[in-house]
């Protein structure tokens, strides 16, 4: 009669544990995503870089955004400085999982990039702030081509300016398996 009652009982118990365990894909995948700034080259040029990773695979980092050039208008923001922010940026964008979808949108008059959780959804997080001269929608796909593993151009800046806005949704394990 007793071993009956202990089974039920551990049975009960690893149900309750492991409900407090569960999280789902998303968040599953933007737990182990991760981004930082360091050190990266390309055309034998070193430059602050904003990567992502999958938080097991520190070498396996994917190179998002090259910071070559000075903040315009400025002087006082290094590429290294710009390289911390936006990297912070994007971990909070994956911790608070908010990372869903990416869009351009303006704050206080500047044209920024961000994350919304649904297609016409607010921005939740601030990526990263673009010059006037930048264009929005070619900064957001580029973003969006790197954030889902097709190996597109890492960002650079560019000279047009386009004042709608596009939603990109990015699947966050599919990044993780690329």
């Amino acid at each position: 009669m007793k071993l009956p009652l202990i089974r039920l009982s551990t049975v009960v118990c690893l149900l309750i544990n492991s409900s407090f365990f569960y999280l789902t894909p998303q968040a599953k995948a933007q737990e182990r995503l991760r981004f930082t700034c360091a050190s990266g080259r390309e055309n034998n040029q070193t430059y602050p870089t904003t990567y992502a990773f999958k938080s097991h695979q520190l070498n396996d980092r994917v190179p998002i955004i090259y910071w070559k050039y000075d903040w315009v208008g400025n002087d006082t923001i290094t590429p290294l400085e710009r390289c911390r922010s936006v990297s912070r940026r994007f971990q909070e964008a994956a911790n608070n999982e908010s990372l869903n979808f990416i869009t351009n949108s303006k704050v206080n008059g500047q044209p920024v990039i961000c994350t919304a959780r649904k297609i016409r959804g607010k921005c939740i997080t601030v990526l990263l702030t673009l010059r006037n001269s930048d264009d929005p929608i070619q900064v957001l796909t580029h973003l969006k081509d790197r954030l889902r593993g097709r190996g597109g151009k890492v960002i650079r800046h560019s000279t047009n300016d386009n004042d709608y806005q596009i939603y990109y949704e990015i699947e966050i394990e599919k990044f993780l398996q690329s």
